[in-house]
């Protein structure tokens, strides 16, 4: 489960429950540390990133992730760039 944490006095453009929320992955909202004043943070207990840029780049990848796992995950054949088709 990803953990994410802000600060009270963040003041960012981020609204990463929303964007966690879209994606369909579960969280934890954690204060932050008090060495983290006006920080947003998320981990995924190996990783950890941290400021608005890290999360947002992090979130891309998340999203990327989430798009593919449900593309191969899903009922459905798909034919790849040679032309075949599953069987």
């Amino acid at each position: 489960m990803l953990e994410i944490y802000t600060s009270p006095d963040y003041i960012g453009s981020l609204d990463l429950e929303s964007e966690l929320r879209e994606l369909g992955l579960e969280y934890k909202k954690l204060p932050s540390a008090p060495e983290e004043p006006g920080e947003i943070a998320i981990r995924n207990g190996v990783r950890q990133v941290s400021g608005e840029e890290a999360v947002a780049a992090y979130l891309e990848e998340l999203r990327y992730a989430v798009e593919n796992w449900n593309w191969f995950a899903s009922d459905s054949c798909y034919v790849d760039d040679s032309g075949e088709n599953c069987k």
